[in-house]
């Protein structure tokens, strides 16, 4: 499989339902379930691009505001997302709730 291109399109389905603040699973020595987990996937790639799909599960209470922190390879960006409100600083993007 090829590295994902320099232009980026993400669809984070279902991210703003079952998210969490701290988006760092943490699992005790005794395999609690962690607070959250997150999927991402490559759903389609193009020339040029591709689409990603983010998918956050709260394993906990529900929660009124969150934010998922990542960094992408040098050179990506992300020019458009769904379902949260998204950012980017280099190479760190940030989606979080929508207000």
């Amino acid at each position: 499989m090829r590295n994902p291109p320099r232009s980026v399109l993400l669809a984070a389905a279902g991210a703003a339902t079952l998210v969490a603040s701290a988006i760092v699973p943490v699992v005790s020595a005794q395999g609690a379930t962690p607070a959250c987990t997150v999927d991402y996937s490559v759903t389609n790639q193009w020339d040029g691009g591709f689409q990603g799909s983010v998918r956050i599960t709260n394993n906990r209470a529900a929660l009124s505001s969150w934010r998922l922190g990542f960094d992408f390879a040098d050179g990506q960006k992300v020019t458009q997302g769904w379902n949260a409100q998204w950012s980017q600083s280099g190479s760190t993007v940030t989606a979080g709730n929508e207000s």
